[in-house]
């Protein structure tokens, strides 16, 4: 099995997600970027665009976002 970090969405209001993905591609202020599992630290400011969530190679969900913080860890990416 491939290794899975932990993915959370969170808005102001509510938890709007939280699985175990391969892969988060977000689109950041200076582009896009993609988290996969062991990802180096990093903060970054997220840009009006659409969260894919990837497995297998394939884009299993997306979320529409207007921007906000990535917090990405070796686990997690919230």
């Amino acid at each position: 099995m491939a290794e899975t970090t932990q993915l959370e969405l969170v808005t102001p209001a509510r938890v709007m997600a939280q699985k175990s993905v391969q892969m988060v591609v977000a689109p950041g202020v200076e582009g896009l970027f993609g988290v996969l599992p062991r990802h180096a630290p990093l903060l970054a400011d997220l840009a009006r665009g659409i969260v894919e969530v990837h497995e297998d190679g394939k884009i299993i969900d997306r979320f529409m976002i207007d921007g906000g913080l990535a917090d990405v860890s070796g686990e997690s990416v919230t």
